[in-house]
């Protein structure tokens, strides 16, 4: 713009002067006038050619506004060509999108950890885009990341087959190993010395009839006696029980295996049904008889039938009693009584149980 202002001052100066001229040298001649003709016209010609430059001027005017804010053209087709390469690259990634593959190898192993045989294996895989890998098992729990497993094997008979898998958006892959057992095999531990068997010792005790007796229930005691008798001895008598007292000294401190009373002789007289239908036989442990011996306890063992003519108690009720006997008291006899639980019949004849003391036997089955 200064460039077009200034020409166009110059031309306006230089028409003011030819004309002032002109004013003053009017009687200036033809060639004069030629002269100055020609110098008018070439300034106007001057002029014309500073008019025309001046849309050159406008036109780098415009460049310059494009320089400060417009995109010019060959920005524009600059940004074209940058989308389109982003389109191919695109389009070369979805070409080259590839199913995986997989293979194993083992890369470390075997070897002794412990008891343990141990395998490290990796997966070599191949695949766009990149595969993910999952394994059948892993015994490190992803210590050694996702391309990596290991198995352990606890004894020389075991074996395993791993397997992997990949996989992406095209597809995937697996492949197997079986692992066998390959570490030396540990030194079998020596077999534990086995216990020695405890020696088992078997004793039968008699009943002994100087500790054994009868006693009624008003308080009367017969000891020394060959029968322990149970009934009405008839009519108007009371009832008796019989007392067993097996002598256990010399057996404190072992430890009862199995227990069991035989009873081989037992003999009814009269009408001993008529009485009772089962002999009731409990544990006693006195350090004497007398009167309250008669009294209701004692731990119940198994009854035995009015009819029996023998019979054999055994259980864990038994050896449980015969065993706190032996641990927890200093007494050396072990102590049953038998009675019948019924009335009088009132006939007349004595009803009732005789078992014989020397036909009881208690036989212990013990270890030292």
């Amino acid at each position: 713009m200064a460039k077009r202002r200034f020409y166009l001052i110059l031309s306006i100066v230089t028409i003011i002067s030819l004309f002032s001229f002109a004013a003053i040298c009017t009687q200036c001649g033809k060639d004069t006038e030629d002269k100055v003709g020609t110098e008018d016209e070439e300034a106007s010609k001057e002029v014309i050619s500073q008019d025309e430059e001046e849309p050159e001027e406008e036109d780098n005017t415009e460049g310059e506004e494009e320089a400060d804010g417009t995109e010019t053209e060959d920005e524009a087709t600059s940004e074209e060509d940058t989308i389109d390469e982003d389109t191919d690259t695109e389009e070369d990634e979805e070409s080259d999108a590839e199913a995986p593959t997989i293979s194993l190898e083992v890369y470390e192993g075997p070897f002794t950890a412990g008891s343990l045989c141990v395998y490290r294996v990796q997966a070599n895989v191949t695949g766009n885009p990149g595969p993910s890998i999952t394994w059948s098992k892993d015994d490190s729990g992803g210590s050694w990341g996702t391309k990596k497993a290991q198995v352990n094997l606890t004894n020389p008979s075991d074996s395993y087959t791993l397997t992997a898998t990949a996989t992406n958006s095209e597809g995937s892959a697996t492949d197997s190993v079986t692992l066998s057992w390959g570490c030396e095999e540990p030194e079998p531990e020596p077999e534990p010395e086995p216990e020695p068997e405890p020696e088992v010792h078997e004793i039968p005790i008699a009943a002994n009839p100087d500790i054994s007796g009868i006693l009624w229930n008003d308080g009367y005691l017969a000891l020394d006696t060959t029968y322990a008798s149970m009934g009405d001895r008839g009519d108007g008598f009371l009832y008796t029980k019989g007392y067993f007292s097996f002598d256990i000294s010399g057996l404190h401190g072992k430890t009862v295996q199995d227990a069991e009373i035989r009873f081989t002789d037992i003999m009814g007289y009269g009408e001993p049904s008529s009485l009772a239908s089962e002999i009731v036989v409990k544990v006693y442990n006195y350090i004497r008889l007398d009167a309250s011996d008669w009294a209701i306890g004692g731990v119940q063992l198994p009854s035995i039938p009015i009819s029996a003519s023998s019979y054999t108690i055994s259980g864990n009720t038994l050896k449980n009693e015969l065993q706190d006997v032996l641990d927890n008291s200093v007494r050396d006899y072990f102590q049953l009584k038998l009675g019948l639980n019924g009335t009088t019949n009132g006939n007349g004849v004595p009803d009732g149980i005789d078992i014989s003391f020397r036909d009881a036997i208690l036989n212990i089955t013990y270890t030292d």
